[in-house]
């Protein structure tokens, strides 16, 4: 069994819609995500996983406001360019991000584990773990 560690990380502002505290108004993050990935057997590369394809995935997110689509998000982001938000169906907690980021990156995976930690500061991170039966 192979085991791989890399980390990436990317810049972006969020909100959480239906909270009290401070987080409810847009703030931003420079996120640091890690990923371990353990593999049975090596691809015909002798790879378990390419390392800059977590970067290049996170991509997607930097640079950009993360908000949960509702009413009051589509209200008061109203003018700002599509192309700046990335829409999700959760708030975007740095829990839900790691689950998200271990579920859309991994969806197809021959992996047998994937462990993402999501960092929103250097002293609090949200980790999510998943297990394949293969």
């Amino acid at each position: 069994m192979t085991l791989i560690k890399t980390s990436s990380n990317f810049e972006s502002a969020h909100r959480l819609s239906n909270y009290d505290g401070k987080c409810k108004r847009l703030h931003g993050h420079n996120w640091k995500v890690d990923l371990e990935v353990e593999l049975n057997k090596l691809n015909s590369l002798g790879m378990v996983y390419d390392f800059s394809c977590l970067k290049n995935n996170l991509l997607l997110f930097d640079h950009k406001v993360l908000l949960k689509k509702n009413k009051e998000n589509i209200k008061l982001f109203k003018g700002l360019p599509e192309e700046w938000i990335c829409w999700f169906d959760f708030e975007p907690t740095a829990e839900n991000l790691a689950k998200y980021f271990a579920l859309i990156f991994f969806k197809e995976s021959k992996a047998k584990k994937v462990v993402i930690r999501v960092w929103e500061s250097e002293k609090s991170y949200a980790e999510e773990t998943i297990t394949y039966s293969k």
